[in-house]
């Protein structure tokens, strides 16, 4: 190999680092979390944030920035990685028109910022970072005026918190943090006012607890964290006096508890983790009438169950 056909190999190599180096230097960091931020925005980078829609990169507020997010002019406001909140910032947050408010990484929020947020204009508040909630900021957020209002973070409720919760009245509550509940927080959730309950990952419940539930007496009912029913469980949520229950985490389901989702009065029954079905299994469940959702059903299974449904009478 001549020196000079080497020479040129190492220019042409070392050009090419040259170009690229900027972009090997900057690879992955651009879209990465902004570490140990302790403060609110520059105002030319808080303009920059707010003009792009990059919600996302302001951690920390100042009074100023808050009013001036009121009238952000996207349909969300998404202050996913905000971490704290004053009184005041909320109170000018709250005038927000849009469908959404996030604030979900606030871990904690006192009773007055939640006075405050209970205020919002937007047609949704999540909440989602909260691990559990006093009995007073319940009490607040259940006067939320909006459409839904997220808790999907609370793992801990309480009596009393469960109570106050159930007082708010717009469409739907979604606590699907709750692994558990107490037979006294069951009772207490039964009775809410929203038209949607979901306690989606809801996994162990007693009978007396799932029959408590199945009192709610709004349109939905939603448990799809529920993997497996008794046979009394079963019959008190087929009682259930909505038009709509979710129970998407059944895969299986006996001949008696078919028999009793027969006798659903409702209009939608999803059942769409249910895997298979006896021929008899089908034929009591082809006698709801109402729309069945079963979309993972075999092959077999949903030909039993299509056979017998065309056969019934609509």
């Amino acid at each position: 190999m001549s020196n000079s056909f080497l020479t040129k190999s190492i220019i042409v190599v070392f050009s090419i680092f040259l170009i690229m180096a900027p972009f090997i230097v900057g690879c992955g960091t651009e879209d990465e979390p902004i570490e140990n931020v302790t403060e609110p925005l520059s105002p030319d980078d808080f303009s920059a944030a707010y003009d792009s829609a990059r919600l996302d990169n302001i951690y920390f507020l100042t009074d100023e920035q808050a009013e001036e997010l009121a009238d952000f002019h996207g349909n969300y406001l998404d202050l996913v990685n905000l971490q704290q909140l004053s009184v005041e910032q909320a109170s000018l947050l709250a005038e927000f028109k849009g469908k959404g408010l996030d604030l979900s990484a606030l871990d904690t929020i006192s009773a007055d910022v939640a006075d405050e947020l209970a205020k919002s204009r937007a047609y949704r508040l999540y909440l989602n970072g909260l691990k559990n909630i006093s009995p007073a900021v319940a009490a607040e957020l259940a006067d939320f005026g909006g459409y839904e209002i997220f808790l999907n973070g609370l793992t801990t409720l309480g009596e009393e918190q469960a109570a106050s919760l159930a007082g708010y009245d717009g469409k739907s509550i979604y606590l699907n943090g709750l692994k558990s509940v107490n037979d006294d927080e069951a009772q207490a959730l039964s009775q809410s006012q929203a038209m949607y309950l979901t306690l989606d990952r809801l996994e162990n419940a007693s009978d007396q607890q799932i029959i408590m539930l199945s009192q709610f007496s709004g349109q939905g009912l939603s448990l799809n964290g529920l993997g497996k029913l008794t046979d009394a469980q079963a019959q008190a949520l087929a009682s259930f006096g909505g038009t709509e229950l979710f129970l998407n985490g059944i895969e299986q389901i006996n001949t008696a508890q078919a028999e009793a989702f027969s006798n659903f009065g409702g209009e939608q029954l999803y059942l769409v983790g249910l895997k298979s079905l006896t021929e008899k299994q089908a034929e009591n469940l082809a006698e709801f009438k109402g729309e069945l959702f079963v979309d993972n059903l075999d092959s077999e299974s949903m030909a039993l169950l299509e056979k017998y449904r065309d056969s019934q009478p609509r």
